[in-house]
């Protein structure tokens, strides 16, 4: 069996014990489950919009009932008794309910009023929800789940999801609809991206899709892949299923239980799966919230072993998925040979671009300590430092024993006990003004700009904790973790020794009976339960008030007798940040990679990596699915860039600027999936660089698959830059690779 050094407790679970016996309510959670039916979506469902009378939902409406869609309505506060689109409109859900009874409803508001819309249709029991908004807050979907959870009316896919959709009788959300095909092949994935390749490939080999459920990136998703399984499972039309993971969460682990179990059952379908993500640097958020890679996480390559294990077919890539099905399903009596061929896919053009999600704000040290003393968490007396001048005052006020500790983002940090004035001064010296870390050559990392002087403090006991979001229950929790080496300013992150949960609801807050569980655990005498509840509900407050995803600190045992918080690192939702302006101001943009600040101010995501090989493509999974791809093929990416759904002319110009002022990239692979973003706009983008840049100094190899793509291509065609045209997702992956290696 797979073991990994840092999973969780609950992914060590997953991978050791796949063994429970199948059955279609395996493994249950609670009455939510019972909702999976409603993911049946046919011709005669119905479907309302929340948001109807708005522009994206007015855009998406007018395209869903021009595929086909049996749209009954929508909702728009203040405007009930309206018609629109020759529709009735509706003050509430609730309305709709009693006058039109949709099995669907399509949430198209802005994020920040996406959890009330959601909401107000769980209240409603409307069978399906979808909310495609990206960038919801994490504490609004921990209320939408706490409510969620308990009820089993409604069914929610979504949020930052592409929808759901049953080719050529319902579509609910943002898919480029007309590649899709009626056919026999069930998709479930976390990347839109993956799932738009999923679809060509399955269409080209004459299979089309049965239902698709883009369950979205989001932390905390209604709808997990797990889900998926257990509709395609059971679903009469579905023949073969594809299934399509990526970094972050353990949803993964969750299906490879499912699909072990399933494999013992008679005449089991076929699986396919892929997980993107394999070459994600640790802790960059890649494109999408939940698609994110942090120290303790299961890997892509454990996740991909424990879903070959479970008997599903791993590819490397999505362009293959279509002819590895139809290999599988040829020797069944289920092959569905369609009329229709791959030749003329016109791919939609969708008017409704979701914004790329940033990352979420990773506070310093000196300012996630400052926190918890607003809080009126005792923590040691601490000054910020930004000179020489500056580092000898802070040790003269703290006193001789004190620690320095450099303030920096992107590496760990190191500390430095002080034995005198003279000394910190000399420490002081060295590294202001310079790199520190592995890397101390590398221009693309800032150099320290502020130390923070502490108060050395003696203990006998240390641990971790940390306040942060489950993403498998859905709930926040508390970890706690004893550590035996009282070394180190950074947080630990071995396993070594047991970590106990604490969950725990937002709404509710942090009972008696949890901080005595925790005091026990930590084997306090009563004398300190009192002080260990001051910290606990004051890490409470900055959780919830200043909507954090993830605090940790160590918390001393002193030999004083005291309890007291150091070490501290808090990442809060970036999704928030109009919510919390006070504490997004405390951003250090300084401290981070400049092309990364600079992308982001175009709305794109960018994360710099250590190879020579410069990518531009749009969507988050496909991004890593192409770096991925360029690693099997003995490649290393220089970068991961989503352009997102929103690329336009000036963005896709920007992506290309950056890539191409790399001294570092030997060759750029450009690779687009068109659906949001046009194949003829990247062409001309592309054209618009050479010109406006100046001519490519590099090779480029050119992907271009879906909305106009064939425009696209003819465009290049008629230039003279030498661009290399690929349609094969793997061949334009090892031809990349092939053009970088010329030059070394």
């Amino acid at each position: 069996m797979f073991q990994h050094p840092h999973v969780s407790t609950s992914a060590l679970r997953r991978l050791t014990k796949l063994s429970r016996s199948f059955s279609t309510s395996l493994p249950r959670q609670g009455p939510y489950d019972e909702t999976i039916k409603s993911l049946r979506l046919n011709q005669k469902s119905r479907v309302i919009f929340q948001g109807f009378t708005g522009r994206a939902a007015t855009i998406n409406a007018k395209d869903t009932i021009e595929y086909g869609t049996n749209v009954v309505g929508g909702v728009s506060p203040g405007k009930g008794g309206q018609t629109h689109l020759d529709l009735p409109v509706f003050n509430t859900v609730q309305e709709a309910m009693a006058e039109v009874k949709p099995h669907v409803s399509a949430v198209f508001v802005p994020a920040q009023f996406a959890a009330k819309a959601i909401i107000e249709s769980i209240e409603a029991e409307v069978p399906l929800v979808v909310s495609v908004a990206e960038h919801v807050p994490v504490h609004d979907m921990l209320r939408v789940h706490e409510i969620l959870r308990t009820q089993s009316k409604t069914r929610l896919v979504g949020p930052n999801c592409p929808g759901i959709i049953a080719p050529e009788q319902c579509r609910v959300g943002i898919m480029p609809y007309k590649q899709y095909t009626r056919g026999c092949v069930g998709i479930v994935s976390k990347s839109g991206t993956l799932s738009y390749e999923a679809v060509g490939s399955t269409s080209r080999a004459g299979l089309g899709q049965s239902i698709v459920v883009g369950m979205g990136g989001d932390m905390l998703p209604g709808t997990t892949l797990a889900d998926g399984l257990r509709l395609f499972f059971e679903h009469e039309e579905t023949k073969g299923i594809i299934v399509i993971g990526e970094i972050g969460g353990e949803a993964e682990l969750e299906a490879a239980e499912l699909i072990k179990e399933y494999r013992k059952t008679a005449n089991p379908k076929p699986v396919v799966a892929m997980v993107a993500g394999r070459t994600a640097p640790e802790g960059k958020t890649m494109g999408h919230a939940g698609a994110v890679f942090s120290a303790g996480d299961i890997t892509a390559g454990a996740k991909a072993k424990a879903l070959e294990d479970a008997g599903a077919i791993v590819v490397p890539h999505p362009g293959v998925m279509g002819e590895k099905m139809r290999e599988l399903l040829e020797y069944t009596v289920y092959i569905m040979i369609l009329s229709r061929r791959s030749a003329a896919f016109q791919k939609h053009v969708s008017k409704l671009s979701p914004r790329i999600q940033r990352r979420n704000l990773h506070l310093h040290e000196y300012q996630s300590q400052s926190l918890l003393k607003a809080a009126g968490i005792p923590i040691p007396r601490g000054i910020i430092a930004q000179t020489v001048d500056e580092t000898k005052d802070a040790i003269k006020l703290l006193g001789r024993n004190v620690v320095i500790k450099p303030q920096v983002l992107l590496e760990k940090s190191q500390r430095y006990a002080v034995k005198d004035k003279e000394d910190g001064e000399g420490i002081a010296t060295r590294i202001l003004g310079h790199r520190t870390g592995l890397h101390p050559l590398d221009d693309s990392i800032p150099a320290v700009s502020r130390l923070y002087v502490e108060e050395a403090v003696q203990f006998d006991k240390k641990w971790h904790i940390a306040m942060t979001v489950d993403r498998e229950d859905y709930c926040p929790v508390i970890r706690i973790k004893d550590l035996e080496s009282s070394q180190g300013s950074q947080i630990h992150k071995e396993q070594k020794n047991p970590q106990y949960s604490f969950g725990f609801s937002l709404r509710h807050g942090i009972s008696d009976n949890i901080i005595a569980n925790i005091s026990r655990t930590l084997q306090l005498p009563e004398t300190k339960t009192e002080t260990l509840r001051k910290i606990i509900q004051g890490m409470f407050r900055i959780f919830s008030e200043k909507e954090a995803i993830n605090l940790e600190t160590h918390l001393l045992n002193t030999v004083d007798g005291r309890l007291i918080c150091s070490d501290s690192g808090f990442f809060f939702d970036d999704a928030a940040q109009k919510r919390q302006p006070d504490l997004f101001a405390l951003r250090d943009s300084a401290q981070e990679i400049r092309e990364e600040v600079e992308a982001e101010k175009y709305g794109l995501v960018y994360v710099r990596m250590d190879g020579n090989i410069g990518n531009v493509v749009n969507g988050a999974g496909l991004a890593m699915a192409t770096n991925d791809a360029i690693s099997l093929y003995g490649g290393s990416s220089a970068n991961f860039l989503d352009a997102g759904g929103q690329a336009t002319k000036e963005t896709m110009l920007q992506a290309f600027g950056i890539i191409m002022r790399d001294e570092r990239v030997k060759a750029i692979l450009v690779n687009i999936y068109g659906g949001i973003t046009r194949c003829d706009m990247i062409a001309e983008s592309i054209i618009a660089a050479a010109s406006e840049l100046g001519p490519l100094r590099v090779p480029m190899v050119v992907r271009l698959q879906g909305t106009n793509s064939e425009a696209g291509l003819k465009l290049l065609s008629e230039t003279d830059l030498g661009i290399h045209v690929e349609a094969d997702f793997g061949e334009a992956a090892r031809k990349a690779v092939e053009l970088a290696n010329q030059d070394s």
